[in-house]
């Protein structure tokens, strides 16, 4: 492994299901702490950001010993993909959001089924192709290139990237009574992946995404319903 690692230029790391099945999500975070500062007090070259990826987790239905039911699971799994993009932004490192729902999973509720896994290889290929091309655009541009020219870029990214996450929204009617904060947790319960949160409009939520695969899960996951005022009531009370 030390040898693959001195060579190579970035590395990626696909957690299991079983993991977070079997251990708390601070328990596995702690872990993935020590193996990136294990990796890079031995192999200084993969400091960078886009140097070493890890995966999030994707939902299971398959409750544990610790975990004995679906509804203490999936919470320990947003637990842990939140940690650990908290980790990555301390640690400088890269996460992976693998877009697999519960509905691509396999009858015993762990596994992906057969029929999504060449989905799954097709995102992770995608990942390291952008990466392959970012490195190699680095070393031929020059690096010269003036302030004033990257904030053009920037800011060009920035409206393209305002216009994919617009066409990819779900719009749901809200009540006053729910809070920012509120639907933030909401949706980590939920296991719905959004990008953006824009102004609530005339009691009106929009949910933005960066693809369609998530916009199709939010879709699939939220009823008319779901930020009323009596399932807020319903749902806090539930939560405290």
């Amino acid at each position: 492994m030390s040898s693959l690692l001195s060579s190579c230029s970035g590395v990626f790391f696909l957690i299991g299901t079983n993991s977070i099945r079997n251990n708390s999500a601070s328990e596995i975070v702690v872990q993935v702490d020590n193996l990136i500062d294990l990796i890079r007090s031995h192999h200084i070259h993969l400091n960078h950001l886009t140097d070493i990826s890890i995966s999030s987790v994707f939902p299971c239905l398959k409750p544990s010993f610790l975990f004995s039911s679906i509804s203490t699971l999936l919470s320990n799994i947003n637990n842990y993909n939140t940690l650990l993009k908290d980790l990555a932004t301390r640690k400088n490192f890269t996460v992976v959001d693998l877009p697999i729902t519960a509905d691509q999973l396999n009858y015993d509720g762990m596994h992906i089924h057969i029929n999504h896994l060449p989905f799954l290889w097709n995102h992770i290929q995608q990942h390291f192709d952008v990466l392959v091309l970012q490195k190699t655009t680095k070393i031929s541009r020059s690096h010269r290139r003036s302030r004033a020219a990257i904030t053009r870029r920037n800011k060009r990214r920035h409206e393209k990237q305002k216009k994919r996450q617009a066409s990819y929204t779900v719009i749901r009617p809200i009540a006053r009574t729910w809070q920012l904060k509120d639907i933030k947790t909401y949706l980590r319960y939920k296991n719905i992946k959004y990008s953006r949160l824009p102004e609530i409009r005339r009691h009106q939520l929009s949910i933005q995404f960066n693809n369609p695969i998530h916009q199709q899960h939010a879709e699939q996951m939220l009823t008319f319903t779901d930020f009323d005022e009596p399932n807020y009531y319903n749902w806090i009370s539930h939560e405290h």
